[in-house]
């Protein structure tokens, strides 16, 4: 299911992966024709950075937890780890697998027992315990130790009784959040795609929109410029082929001599001869939409 991912330096990129298209193995129901979404770092002695990257991942591989019990997961993971990565590396990202279940588990089942942690303060000092024991000193456990805590902290600010103190907290909050998000990597991301939008919607040239996300993106991120521009070409690229498909049906429809059933067969024939099962769906919701990226 990891087919035609890229290795770029010390990275390891996933995305756009069908896991229906893996050779050998049993797919979960649940995510035939879906994509694989992530990207795996590793430092130079092997050891898997664990950021959310690596989490977008680890939560696409929790998806199926309802088709399969704790062990048979853990199994499928470690084939589909070992299937398309070397020993060390598999070992790496397994091991870092075992511990983001770990703490997820324990943060459930803080936030199950009500019974004997009334108050949220000791739920909260138990979910980040979890967390401290589970990922340690890792760009995500900061990444979730911030969401964490501003969700707690949002629940203090909603109870509280007085209507005056509880309005002044929340918009405290929420300047907060503004605060940090236009400090964040999500933030310097959303100015650069305005800057990007900004150019294309006074018809900018490709150089001069290259060189907008270069000065944004790749100050963020190595390569990005780079990627963003082969997603452009991979988009120009389905919004041909789907347009091309409209025009043919279009010339279909217009010529077709016989029944409602026949030209309806006749129909499926020609999606079924353009697009892959996966596309077929992605090809009938934008029909529903209009747009065919």
């Amino acid at each position: 299911m990891l087919r035609s991912i890229r290795i770029a330096s010390m990275v390891l990129v996933l995305a756009g992966c069908d896991p229906s298209s893996r050779e050998g193995g049993v797919v979960p129901r649940s995510l035939d024709g879906t994509e694989l979404d992530g990207r795996l770092e590793f430092d130079p002695g092997g050891e898997l950075v664990l950021d959310q990257g690596a989490q977008r991942l680890f939560d696409y591989f929790l998806t199926v937890e309802g088709e399969l019990d704790a062990r048979e997961l853990d199994a499928w993971v470690a084939e589909q780890l070992r299937a398309e990565l070397d020993p060390q590396r598999a070992a790496a990202v397994m091991r870092a697998w075992s511990a983001y279940v770990e703490f997820r588990v324990a943060a459930a089942a803080a936030l199950a027992d009500r019974a004997s942690l009334r108050q949220p303060e000791q739920i909260e000092e138990r979910v980040l315990a979890a967390l401290d024991a589970s990922l340690g000193d890792t760009p995500l456990a900061a990444a979730e130790r911030r969401r964490i805590e501003q969700g707690f902290a949002l629940h203090r600010a909603l109870t509280l009784p007085d209507a005056d103190a509880r309005a002044a907290e929340l918009a405290r909050l929420s300047a907060d959040e503004t605060r940090r998000f236009a400090e964040s990597r999500a933030g310097a991301y959303l100015v650069g795609r305005r800057a990007v939008e900004r150019a294309r919607s006074s018809q900018a040239d490709p150089d001069t929109i290259a060189a907008i996300r270069a000065q944004h993106f790749d100050a963020i991120e190595a390569g990005a410029a780079e990627r963003l521009a082969a997603l452009d070409v991979r988009r120009a690229a389905w919004a041909q082929r789907v347009n091309e498909f409209r025009a043919a049906r279009e010339r279909l429809r217009a010529s077709f001599v016989g029944s409602d059933a026949a030209l309806e067969t006749a129909l499926a024939a020609l999606d079924a001869g353009r697009f892959t099962a996966a596309e077929r769906r992605r090809v009938h919701a934008i029909d529903r939409v209009g747009d065919p990226r």
